[in-house]
């Protein structure tokens, strides 16, 4: 077999042996003998094996020969491989918690994952969607069934990325709505950085949310990202700061559309805090505030390293103290005419009422409307009050 010749020539002795060990195609039994059903598609068992056999070559220092991302390269690695057994991926463009397309799979694998020890590898396409199948065979079993995830469920369907509403010739006033829906209705500050100074942010709430916030909702630490355990990956994902690291699986730069920022934001992050955004779309917010945001979080990471950000910083850390405005105090009802309904006088609907019963006006005085919940569950129905998702890291966490 070529592959295995080229990767016993490519690999020092030791490595070389257990690929032979591993390999079915390098004299050994095939591992598959019979097709596998993976994510609802049947695939042929010289497929899986071609796969196995490519993996080997291309992954296996990495990710380990078993796919548990326990390579022999993988104790110098931050953040650490895949583990393929879990089954979870955080980057595909279908809802998180699902599993990935292979389309999902091929972009990643050729694209890369910024600021990862993850290349973008050039591997012809017969061979990658070999790979692509023989992944999927890591998935561990369910002792009930003896079957895995990809063996009983289907691949998600990618998240609906529609005509980007704003375009090129509106990309102010598309940054302009992002910085306002990220600091005000989707609170993405409650992970990741803010960028706005505190008066912005009290503004946008009052815009965004139509209510206000105390002294209280500032955290300490509010330009900076706020650390969060993955149960599902074992390790404490830091956020990005957009300022300062790359987004994972992103690229495009302005003044290229940002549609992968909308599919992160939209899709969500599996395996971490980072929600679902598509399925809080809501009277009060919608696919065109995601883009919003989108071009928000693009034009953050394009003024990354350079004398902008600088600036940027600089201005947040030099902002005068913010003390919150006194609530506005409502307009009081104009007295009505004597003969009015409520005046008491002859004529009138209703009498006044009597001496220390309570009146229009001795209702307990008005308040500021409170914050909306900070946590409510992705997939509120639409209409609903300001629906929010639970606060999580956003596009591309430890990552996006």
């Amino acid at each position: 077999m070529a592959l295995c010749a080229a990767g016993l020539a490519a690999a020092p002795a030791a490595a070389a042996v257990a690929t032979v060990t591993a390999t079915a195609g390098c004299g050994g039994t095939p591992k598959f003998a019979a097709p596998m059903t993976l994510g609802g598609v049947a695939v042929p068992p010289e497929v899986l094996n071609q796969g196995e056999e490519a993996y080997m070559h291309y992954c296996r220092t990495c990710h380990g020969e078993s796919g548990d991302g326990k390579g022999p390269s993988a104790p110098g690695y931050r953040p650490p491989p895949r583990d393929f057994t879990k089954a979870t991926f955080k980057f595909a463009s279908v809802r998180s918690g699902e599993l990935p397309t292979d389309a999902d799979f091929r972009r990643i694998i050729k694209g890369e994952l910024h600021g990862t020890p993850m290349l973008g590898w050039e591997i012809p396409d017969g061979e990658l969607d070999a790979i692509i199948q023989y992944i999927k065979t890591f998935a561990t079993k369910d002792p009930a069934n003896g079957k895995s995830i990809w063996e009983t469920t289907v691949a998600g369907e990618p998240i609906p990325i529609g005509a980007d509403p704003w375009g090129p010739d509106h990309r102010a006033e598309a940054v302009a709505r992002g910085k306002a829906m990220y600091h005000g209705f989707a609170q993405c500050w409650a992970c990741h950085p803010a960028y706005s100074t505190k008066a912005e942010m009290f503004a946008a709430t009052e815009e965004t949310r139509h209510a206000r916030m105390a002294a209280s909702d500032f955290r300490p630490d509010l330009y900076g990202s706020v650390a969060k355990k993955s149960e599902t990956y074992g390790v404490v994902i830091l956020p990005p700061d957009f300022l300062l690291n790359p987004v994972r699986s992103a690229s495009s730069r302005p003044p290229e559309s940002p549609a992968d920022y909308f599919r992160i934001i939209g899709a969500g992050i599996g395996g971490t805090a980072m929600p679902t955004w598509i399925d809080s779309v809501s009277d009060a917010f919608n696919e065109k505030d995601i883009w919003a945001i989108a071009y928000y979080v693009q034009d953050l990471v394009a003024i990354k390293d350079t004398p902008a950000a600088d600036a940027l910083r600089k201005t947040l850390a030099e902002q005068p103290a913010f003390e919150i405005p006194a609530a506005p105090v409502p307009a009081s009802a104009p007295a009505p005419a004597p003969g009015e309904p409520g005046t008491g006088a002859p004529g009138s609907a209703a009498p006044a009422p009597a001496s220390g019963a309570p009146g229009p006006e001795s209702a307990a005085p008005a308040t500021a409307a409170p914050l909306p919940p900070k946590h409510p569950a992705p997939g509120t129905a639409a209409g609903a009050a300001a629906p929010l998702p639970a606060k999580g890291p956003g596009p591309g966490t430890a990552a996006p």
